[in-house]
């Protein structure tokens, strides 16, 4: 992961992270905006049977909270932007 700015009160930070395929659960702490650059990861929502496929020029948008299953197909490149109103 890295991180290009943050704003003076932490509220909102921005960066790019990068990931090589595998599979985990996560559940995200802030909002969090995210466009793909490059590779291939599927989010499942845990307790759904829907599942996001991500690709290059790919949008998602998570929010505070939510759980998510990960599988990352192929090496992942996201653009990030978080908020955490808590910050």
């Amino acid at each position: 992961t890295w991180l290009f700015d943050r704003t003076p009160d932490g509220k909102v930070e921005t960066g790019v992270w990068e990931v090589a395929p595998g599979t985990w659960t996560f559940t995200a702490p802030t909002w969090e905006f995210m466009s793909i650059v490059s590779g291939h990861s599927e989010l499942t929502e845990v307790g759904s049977s829907e599942t996001t496929v991500l690709k290059a020029g790919s949008i998602f948008v998570m929010r505070p909270g939510l759980q998510v299953v990960w599988r990352v197909v192929a090496t992942t490149r996201k653009v990030w932007v978080t908020y955490d109103p808590a910050a």
